[in-house]
Formats: structure tokens, C-alpha cells, sequence
């Protein structure tokens, strides 16, 4: 039986927010200039409009608190620090996205399944365009000096392992529409079996 005062389970989310806040006292600008510099919408699906009604969802939940802040001759900011109950549901959490693994179900298995329903020529087209989309994340991704396998000395340990998980997926990604192409191009010309690319 789970203590009543037990945290409750937060979202990715939440989580990816507690985490920017338990660094550091910080305000929803200073939140969304770390998103920006650590490239969070990449890996994560907190989004800039997002992270107010997040920030209020952890405050009413008791995980973080509020205070205003002053700032010269400016406009008046709200800091918002992480308290000893978001600690422990920033813990919780983080084991819990760690230690869970969900199956991809993604909509483009659905087109895949089905594919036989579309014209040939189109559904290559879209899977070759699919294919440059990829590419382009690969090129990104390189971009932020990615090394897999191997921790940067200057990188913090836990961007250098996502930005890793990243670049993984999208290069498991390009290899599989490298193959559904090399099947759906055959040079016999012959549209394939539904059941070979399935």
C-alpha cells in the first residue's frame, strides 16, 4: 500500500522539467534557453508552449515551489526551485523512465502493414522522402559532435547517453528504409508481396 504522501508518478514531461529545476532556481525563460542549448525537443517531446501549464501542474502538485523576483528596474520574474517532495518523485521518475520499455507503436507500421493499398510508385516516393527526413536528423545529430559509444569529456554524462540513444534509433530507422526500398525497387521490376515486406 503506497504511502499517502507518497509523489505521485509524473509524465516524461514533468520529469524533463523537474530535472532543468532541480539543477538550479530558475525562471520559465531560463527553462526554455536550456531546452534550446541542450536540444531537448530532439529527444524529448516538451515543447516551449508546453512548459507554463507543466511548471503549474508540478507547483499544484507540490513537487516545486514559487517565488517572484525583482530584477532591477524590469519586470517582475517567477523562480521556481525544486522542494524535498520533488526531489523524491524527480527520483522516482527518472528509475521509472529507466527501468520501462515500450514497444514502438508508431502510425508508419500501420502504412507499412498496409502498404500493398497504396499506388507503388507513391508509396516509394513518400518512403524515399521518409528516407531524406532521416538523413537530415542524422546530419543534426552529427552536428552536436555525437561519438556513440564513447562519453566526451566535456559533455555531462546523461546528454551524452541520449544524444547516443538518438542517433542509434534514427540509424537503425535509415537502415530499415534502405531495405523496405532495396525490396520495394527490385530490379525484376515486380511490385513485392504484401507478406515479404510485412
Amino acid at each position: 500500500m503506497a504511502s499517502p504522501h507518497a509523489s505521485p508518478t509524473l509524465g516524461a514531461k514533468h520529469i524533463a522539467l523537474l530535472g532543468l529545476v532541480a539543477e538550479e532556481p530558475i525562471h520559465a525563460y531560463g527553462l526554455e534557453d536550456k531546452i534550446r542549448k541542450r536540444h531537448m525537443t530532439q529527444w524529448t517531446e516538451i515543447g516551449f508552449s508546453s512548459i507554463y501549464r507543466v511548471l503549474s501542474q508540478l507547483e499544484d502538485g507540490g513537487q516545486i515551489q514559487s517565488r517572484l523576483e525583482h530584477e532591477g528596474q524590469g519586470a517582475t520574474r517567477k523562480i521556481y526551485s525544486v522542494n524535498p517532495s520533488g526531489r523524491e518523485a524527480l527520483t522516482k521518475g527518472v528509475l521509472d523512465l529507466l527501468g520501462s520499455f515500450r514497444p514502438v507503436r508508431n502510425p508508419f507500421q500501420v502504412g507499412i502493414a498496409f502498404i500493398a493499398h497504396a499506388p507503388h510508385d507513391e508509396a516509394v516516393a513518400r518512403l524515399r522522402a521518409r528516407l531524406l527526413e532521416v538523413e537530415g536528423w542524422l546530419e543534426q545529430l552529427s552536428a552536436l559532435s555525437i561519438d556513440p559509444g564513447s562519453a566526451s569529456c566535456d559533455t555531462p554524462v546523461g546528454r551524452q547517453l541520449v544524444l547516443d540513444h538518438a542517433w542509434r534509433h534514427v540509424r537503425v530507422e535509415r537502415e530499415f528504409l534502405l531495405n523496405a526500398l532495396a525490396v520495394l525497387t527490385r530490379s525484376d521490376g515486380d511490385a513485392p508481396d504484401p507478406q515479404e515486406v510485412t
